[in-house]
């Protein structure tokens, strides 16, 4: 049985709660999927400092500050996305499913659940920066997300965005 777990910390603040055990399980799916994902795009030096800063510590500070969507099942993280607010933009953030469990719908159901919540705020876009893995970009891109100019220098990544 799928557990689906939202937390709202972008309309109130819990930096008191640590999410240890929530951080730890996504920071371990986050590094199956980097390198499940990677598929040469990368080399090893540029993946692994893609991934330094994927720590427990740092998914412990974006939950504190994020909507977060987490679908479990049997204790294992299956699935999780994040929805921030970054330079004033409403960020889409570190969307992840098991490799085991691609093309179940997972992806789309956070997605949408972000992109419900947005609108219920009364917000009418979203942005994400996103790793540049065809496949990845390609699924943003279904989902209506545009290339949008980079407000700032990206090396790594390409900066989208959809009009809700």
């Amino acid at each position: 049985m799928r557990e689906i777990f939202l937390i709202d910390n972008l309309s109130s603040n819990h930096q008191n709660s640590s999410y240890e055990d929530l951080a730890i399980d996504i920071a371990q799916l986050v590094k199956e999927n980097m390198a499940y994902s990677n598929n040469q795009i990368y080399d090893e030096v540029s993946l692994a400092k893609l991934g330094s800063n994927k720590t427990v510590e740092a998914y412990q500070t974006l939950i504190s500050k994020s909507y977060v969507i987490a679908v479990y099942e049997r204790q294992v993280l299956l699935a999780c996305g994040f929805l921030t607010i970054q330079d004033g933009r409403y960020f889409s953030k570190s969307l992840h499913v098991h490799p085991d469990y691609r093309g179940h719908g997972l992806a789309k159901f956070i997605c949408d659940e972000r992109e419900r919540f947005l609108i219920n705020l009364g917000e009418r876009s979203i942005f994400i920066e996103s790793l540049k893995f065809p496949n990845t970009i390609s699924f943003h891109q279904r989902r209506g997300f545009l290339p949008e100019v980079p407000y700032r220098e990206l090396k790594h990544t390409i900066l989208m965005k959809k009009e809700l």
